[in-house]
């Protein structure tokens, strides 16, 4: 309005085009927001508008009206466009959360909040890798609850539900935060320990089966009862070419010997000599 000639009505009209480009390029700029657009595209547009509707001549009151008309449109325009884009971002964010939500439960086991199986061998192979090419030592704990089926043959399957639910968090409890830990048959858990020697291991594995072996259960009848659990521990031996399922077979051998030892024991599987 400082620059634009009031006798020129080619200025105008140059005048009016520009303005048209600023409030046009409004609407991509501020889509996501609505009242940023329109104001916008309103302090844009419509002071050269306005102006041209009250001159003498035809020709400008025409050129403000379809500004007008533009500005109008654009607007309507801009608000379906600003609606669709907040959908699509809306819709983007619940598909993300539920690929999310999808993907986690495809890794955790239902019952304990435990990794299952998939998720404990994906994750301890990308483990071992690491202890094989930065030579560092690693243990692998093998756990089974003894006379499980016993637990469930008398007092029910929702009584062995809850040992498993309340053994799983005291492995969640116990373990570090650099362990990884899950749930990979109906009673059976493993733990992978990165930076440990078979004494920390062993000393991990005998934490938990003080603590398992305290805790305490009630049967329908209300009737309290205890369990044990056995353990098995193998160190890594990458002299050996091991991969993870040799390390887990290990250590299920070393659970078996605590089995025929007496059960409620650790026991470990002897590395054989470079």
């Amino acid at each position: 309005m400082a620059v634009v000639s009031s006798t020129d009505l080619l200025s105008q009209v140059v005048t009016v085009m520009f303005a048209v480009g600023l409030a046009g390029s409004a609407i991509p700029t501020y889509t996501a927001h609505r009242q940023i657009t329109w104001l916008g595209m309103g302090l844009a547009l419509s002071p050269m508008s306005l102006w041209l509707l009250f001159q003498p001549q035809p020709l400008q009151k025409v050129v403000g009206l379809a500004c007008l008309i533009f500005l109008v449109t654009a607007s309507l325009g801009a608000r379906r466009l600003s609606a669709a884009l907040v959908d699509a971002f809306r819709l983007t964010h619940e598909l993300e959360r539920a690929n999310r939500l999808a993907e986690a439960a495809a890794m955790t086991d239902v019952l304990t909040g435990l990794s299952n199986r998939r998720a404990f061998l994906d994750h301890a192979e990308q483990m071992l890798r690491y202890a094989v090419r930065h030579h560092r030592p690693m243990c692998a704990v093998m756990m089974d609850i003894d006379w499980f089926k016993r637990v469930n043959d008398t007092y029910g399957h929702r009584v062995g539900d809850d040992v498993l639910t309340q053994v799983a968090e005291v492995l969640r409890t116990r373990v570090r935060g650099s362990d990884i830990c899950g749930r990979i048959g109906g009673e059976e858990f493993a733990m992978l320990l990165p930076d440990a020697s078979v004494q920390d291991a062993c000393r991990l594995a005998d934490e938990v089966r003080s603590h398992v072996e305290q805790l305490n259960f009630a049967s329908p009848d209300g009737r309290s009862f205890r369990i044990t659990a056995s353990f098995g521990v193998s160190v890594l031996r990458p002299w050996m070419g091991e991969d993870i399922g040799i390390l887990l077979h290990s250590a299920d051998e070393a659970l078996y010997q605590a089995k025929a030892g007496g059960r409620n024991r650790v026991d470990v599987a002897l590395p054989a000599s470079p």
